[in-house]
């Protein structure tokens, strides 16, 4: 079902969507986690998950963003392959637990113009990749304002480097980042999904960029998104990746004989 709310706003109905991913106990717990906030201005990206069970991980990498950050461009896969583009956004702002969290329509805008980009606002309020995420800009990140784009499997190369070069320009200013919500090896045991995890971080290090395209869900789940990030990041000249954590969803439940998911926290500095 497609869920917004008009929002009354200096007598201008004002569109919003219902964040429908959300789950109290483990955003709480992860924020409690966060013992001190030490924001690191030289972060300008990110790969996280978008598993709520990896909370902990989301919460981490955005406490540490700076309280200045302004604009946060957040990449996710297009779970189901909906809707008739490889790069779907919103124009929406989104309504969190917390508050709303307000859609850069003006970047927003000017991506539809170059082509690189088409609304579906049906299909984006749906995708849990970039959904799970608000609540947590939201509490770190109240001013921040976004610019939500998710990914088809079918983008190509050339593709993304079209959004890319539409994305450097405003990467280059202060107060930026990209974040690519991705979860890596799906349903293999712990032994199997660190094998993976292995190539996977290998190829990324390596910018191997058609390696990642024909790494399938045994791998990760959007390697449109690693790529973007990859050539967004490198387009600025940055060439290293810090990995934080390389966790599963095994690990975290104590219960290791369980198929999995992992989870990179990976970042990028200036």
């Amino acid at each position: 079902m497609f869920f917004t709310i008009l929002a009354k706003k200096a007598q201008v109905l004002e569109p919003i969507h219902l964040v429908k991913f959300f789950d109290q106990q483990l955003f709480s717990q992860a924020v409690r986690a966060q013992k001190a906030t030490a924001s690191d201005k030289t972060i300008k990206g990110g790969i996280i998950p978008h598993h709520l069970l990896a909370s902990d991980l989301i919460a981490d990498f955005y406490a540490h963003l700076p309280p200045t950050t302004k604009k946060i461009f957040l990449l996710g896969p297009n779970h189901y392959e909906a809707g008739e583009f490889y790069a779907l956004t919103s124009l929406y702002n989104w309504s969190t637990p917390l508050g709303t969290v307000k859609a850069d329509t003006d970047i927003i805008r000017t991506l539809i113009a170059a082509g690189v980009v088409r609304v579906d606002e049906k299909n984006v309020v749906n995708e849990h990749s970039l959904g799970g995420h608000l609540p947590f800009i939201r509490h770190y990140l109240p001013r921040a304002k976004i610019i939500p784009i998710m990914l088809k499997k079918e983008g190509n190369e050339d593709n993304i480097k079209m959004l890319v070069e539409q994305i450097k320009p405003y990467l280059s200013q202060a107060g930026v980042a990209l974040v690519a919500a991705v979860d890596f090896s799906h349903n293999l045991p712990s032994s199997e999904a660190a094998k993976n995890d292995g190539e996977t971080l290998a190829a990324m290090k390596n910018f191997n960029y058609q390696k990642l395209f024909k790494f399938g869900n045994e791998h990760l789940d959007s390697p449109s998104s690693i790529v973007a990030l990859l050539l967004a990041m490198r387009s600025l000249g940055i060439d290293d990746l810090e990995v934080i954590n390389n966790t599963n969803s095994a690990r975290l439940l104590e219960f290791d004989n369980l198929e999995t998911t992992s989870y990179f926290d990976i970042r990028f500095r200036t």
